[in-house]
Parts: structure tokens; sequence; C-alpha cells
């Protein structure tokens, strides 16, 4: 079998970009031949050529394939428009962005959801309604050497923050790790970390303070994982936390109030038991092994039925493109729109500061200090 997977951008490591760096090995394992197509190539398209998937910068030069495993809405109606009557399966990973939403142009044969959350809100669209939504794990690569290296301590000495959208939690998160006696490492939004400098800074660490995919791969490295991001926490996972998590995707939904207190109070619950539990919870139900296996049955489902009825490709690569500049434009939008709170804000406690020192009594009682200071002026 000849895949085809897209993805918006292959030059950083996210969400969308390490479960594609999970499935193409495994798909490649199986001896299918797996070609990627992306129009942001780096690091990750990188990786994608190490695991054996040739990437291509234009559609045009990937060649006849059987079916398109498509994420995003922009790359799905690119892949649509060239390959006018190919099956293609459409994975959402969030139901956050607009971007992660099936597009009803790329006629999608089935559609794949990683936790009930995104479940819920494909089996409720329109198209859900007449397209099959397969509910699949996220997957994480797992292999028996990982365990064999060495146990977390019995007491959390080193801490390893992974999130990208943490950022406005760090002081917090930082400050409960000090009063824990944790040493806190963060990587940062602009950090530019490979695949193996993560794995090393994990395995490392004795918490990983992350969400989604980063914190499976914690898990499958038997690491503790604290699930935890700029919204909120929900601690560290356990077995009687697993099936909540599991079902929104390992996000902090539902969470108690974060404060420091309520960080130092679950960090507290830490076990050195709570690494090999991680580990055995991936390897019962995230092994991507298995879930390669169930993508390929899904594969042969929709290239077995009905051929697709070929559309007009103009209009469906332009909405392709729009879809594309949509996302880009938003992006941008929001980054001003923050860069502008952010120096809107800095020059408010820059005045409320200059405030307090006129309003002090030391700037009162030095007034007339000041006015006896000569000008260059009066040096003459």
């Amino acid at each position: 079998m000849r895949i085809l997977c897209t993805n918006q951008r292959l030059h950083i490591r996210a969400g969308s970009e390490s479960y594609l760096e999970t499935v193409v090995a495994e798909l490649v394992g199986l001896g299918h031949d797996v070609v990627a197509w992306s129009e942001h190539r780096g690091p990750t398209a990188d990786r994608l050529s190490r695991l054996g998937c040739t990437v291509h910068e234009d559609l045009a030069d990937v060649g006849p394939v059987d079916v398109i495993h498509a994420q995003h809405a922009s790359t799905a109606l690119a892949a649509r428009s060239q390959f006018p009557t190919v099956p293609l399966v459409f994975a959402c990973h969030s139901w956050v962005y607009d971007l992660e939403d099936p597009p009803a142009a790329a006629q999608p044969a089935a559609l794949l959801a990683f936790n009930d959350m995104v479940a819920a809100r494909l089996g409720a669209s329109r198209l859900g309604e007449d397209v099959p939504v397969q509910r699949l794990r996220q997957p994480v690569a797992i292999t028996a050497m990982e365990g064999e290296r060495f146990r977390i301590a019995r007491e959390p000495l080193i801490g390893v923050a992974i999130n990208r959208d943490g950022e406005g939690r760090h002081e917090q998160l930082e400050a409960a790790c000090r009063a824990a006696g944790i040493h806190l490492n963060v990587v940062k939004r602009d950090d530019t970390l490979s695949f193996e400098e993560l794995t090393s800074m994990m395995m490392e660490a004795d918490v990983v303070f992350a969400v989604g995919r980063t914190a499976l791969e914690a898990m499958a490295l038997a690491r503790a994982a604290f699930i935890f991001d700029q919204t909120g926490s929900a601690g560290f996972v356990t077995a009687d936390r697993y099936p909540a998590l599991e079902a929104c995707g390992f996000t902090p939904r539902p969470a108690p109030p974060l404060t420091v207190d309520t960080i130092v109070a679950e960090l507290r619950r830490y076990e050195r038991d709570l690494g090999q539990l991680g580990r055995e919870l991936v390897g019962r139900h995230h092994a991507a092994r298995a879930h390669a296996a169930q993508l390929v049955d899904v594969y042969r489902s929709v290239i077995t039925a009905p051929a697709i009825p070929a559309t007009d490709a103009g209009p469906v690569a332009e909405l392709g493109r729009l879809e594309q500049k949509v996302f880009e434009l938003e992006q941008v939008a929001r980054d001003a729109q923050w860069l502008r709170a952010r120096a809107e804000r800095r020059a408010l406690r820059l005045q409320i500061e200059l405030d307090r020192i006129w309003r002090s009594r030391s700037w009162r009682m030095t007034r007339p200090l000041r006015g006896l200071r000569r000008r260059p002026d009066d040096e003459q």
C-alpha cells in the first residue's frame, strides 16, 4: 500500500508532527510505502526521511497513492485537489483550532479522533452524520530498552516542563518546585530542541510537566507524568485518573483552581512507582504498533469502498490555499495582540512605579534640594 501523509508544517515538532513520526515508523516497518508532503519543511521532515519516508515539497512530485492520511484542513484540500478520487482519511487532533476541523470539500471517507472530546465534536458535525468516526488512542513508541536504563528517584529531585504554551504558568510552577525541593528545567516556546534532546531531558528527570502526546512520551520512558499547561493542572497520571485524562487528551480539563499551594500539595503525592505505572499504561493502551495495525484496517476499509466521484480541482485547491492563509493571518493577529498587550502592561506598570515615587515621602522631602541643583548653564 502506498500512503500519503500530509501535515500543515514539518519544520517544528509539535503534537501532529510527533504523531506522524510515530506512525510513519510503524507503517514503514509493516512494509508499506509511506510518502509525506508539507510546504513547510525542517527538522521534522528530516527525521521522517531518516525513518524511511520520502518527504515532498510539491504535491505534483508525489505520484500515485492508494490512500491519503490528511492532517489539517488546508493540506487535506490540497491533497484532494491533486488526487480527486483517492480515498482520504482525516485525522483530527484537537477541538480547539478551526484548521483541525475536517472540510467537507475534501470528501473524507473516514474521520479519526484521538480522544472523546474530539470524537464528540466530529460526531455532532453535519459531516459526521455520513462519515464514520473512528475513535483511536494516541500512539507512542515504546521499546524494551527504556525500562532498563534507570528508575526515577525515591524522592523527586529533577523536573522538566515541556509545554510551549505554558509560559504564563512557569513562575507558579517554579515556585512550587522550589518549595518541594525539585530542581526545574523549562523548555520555552522559542527553544528548538530535537527529538533526541527532548528525550534526554525527560530521561534525566523524575517528573515531566506536560500535556498531550508529550505526557505519553514521558510515561513511555517510565517518568512520572504531571499534567500541566497554561490552563491549569490535573496532577500526576495515576491509575484512577487515567480514564478521565485519556478521554480529554491528557489536558487539565476538568481541573481544580491552580495555585502554588495546590501544585505543592500534588507534588507531595509523588511516588517512585508512578514511573513504572505510566509505562505499563502506555504499553497496554497506546502502543504504536497496535495503533498502526488499526490504521491499516481503516485504510483498507476506505480503499475497498465505492469510488469517490471526481470534483473540480480548481475551487478545492483555492479553498485549501484560503484555509492556510486564514490560519496564518490569525496567528499573526494573535501574536500582534499579545505583543501590544504586553507593551501596554509594561507601560502601565512603569507609570504606576513612577507615580509611587512621586508620592513617596523621600521624593517630597528632597524636592527643595532638587530645586537647588544647579544647571550646566548656570556654571558660567
